[in-house]
C-alpha cells in the first residue's frame, strides 16, 4: 500500500501534503539509490562502478559556472 487510507490522513497540519500520508517506513538517513542503466553493464560487463559521499556546499558564492 502506497498511502494510508484517507481516514487516517493528518489534516490541518503543516504534515497535510501527500508525501506525509504514505504508508511506507521512513527511510534511514544514510540510505544510498544508486541506479546504473543495464545497457551499460550489458555493454562492458568488466566496467567498475565507484560511488563518494558528496560533500556539500552549502554557502553558495557564485551561481554562474564560468566556460574553461
Amino acid at each position: 500500500m502506497d498511502i494510508k487510507k484517507i481516514h487516517q490522513w493528518r489534516v490541518g497540519t503543516t504534515h497535510n501534503a501527500l508525501e506525509a500520508n504514505t504508508a511506507r517506513p521512513v527511510p534511514p538517513e544514510n540510505m544510498l539509490v544508486l541506479a546504473i542503466r543495464g545497457e551499460l553493464l550489458k555493454k562492458y560487463p568488466n566496467a567498475m562502478v565507484y560511488a563518494r559521499k558528496a560533500i556539500w556546499q552549502t554557502k553558495v558564492e557564485n551561481s554562474v559556472i564560468k566556460p574553461d
